[in-house]
């Protein structure tokens, strides 16, 4: 297991540097712009940059007096908030029928952020909520049988499928390799934002 383990990641390695290589040369002009394409966006990347600078500002930036002092107070607000959840559940772990201990603030903290700075993936976030609440809350208490037989695989072949043919539309339609293919536009493939997500800098 531990060879086929370390096989596979020696082996992945090159050919995830050849598809970043590949994309880069296809598709630059995309992204470099601020909100990408329905294929492809810069953001991931341009956030790791815009962190790295940052940081190494940080004196310049997150010292008290200066602009974004509440990032590391957030940091301490964060840790002393689970803290506090932890007291408060262990002197009082159900308030009603909601269980305390089921809450997991740092999930909550961590996905809530996302709406302040990720105008690229926000847009999911609606139909990510609605299916976490569908399937962890309706199924998990009322449909409990259908939950445990079926929630886990079913994740897992969606996550799998998805990825599979993401991986098999980048090469033969949305240009990792060659020039991008583009569906037909129609009311599921708008041709400005197929998300339906415009770009803030745009307005």
């Amino acid at each position: 297991m531990l060879a086929t383990q370390t096989l596979s990641v020696v082996f992945g390695s090159f050919i995830n540097y050849a598809v970043m290589i590949s994309v880069i040369n296809n598709q630059r002009d995309v992204l470099l712009t601020n909100n990408g394409s329905g294929q492809w966006s810069g953001q991931y990347f341009s956030s790791v940059n815009t962190q790295a600078t940052v940081w190494a500002l940080s004196k310049e930036l997150y010292h008290v007096g200066k602009p974004y002092v509440i990032v590391p107070i957030g940091l301490a607000i964060g840790f002393l908030a689970v803290c506090l959840h932890r007291v408060i559940t262990h002197f009082k772990p159900k308030i009603g029928k909601l269980d305390l201990r089921d809450v997991n603030l740092p999930i909550i903290f961590q996905y809530s952020g996302w709406f302040a700075y990720n105008q690229t993936q926000s847009c999911i976030m609606l139909t990510t909520v609605f299916l976490g609440v569908f399937i962890q809350y309706y199924l998990r208490n009322y449909k409990l049988k259908i939950f445990k037989r079926y929630s886990y695989i079913v994740a897992a072949g969606l996550d799998g499928g998805t990825l599979l043919t993401i991986f098999i539309l980048s090469f033969a339609v949305f240009g990792t390799a060659g020039p991008a293919k583009p569906f037909p536009t129609w009311a599921g493939n708008p041709a400005d934002y197929p998300d339906r997500c415009p770009d803030p800098s745009s307005s």
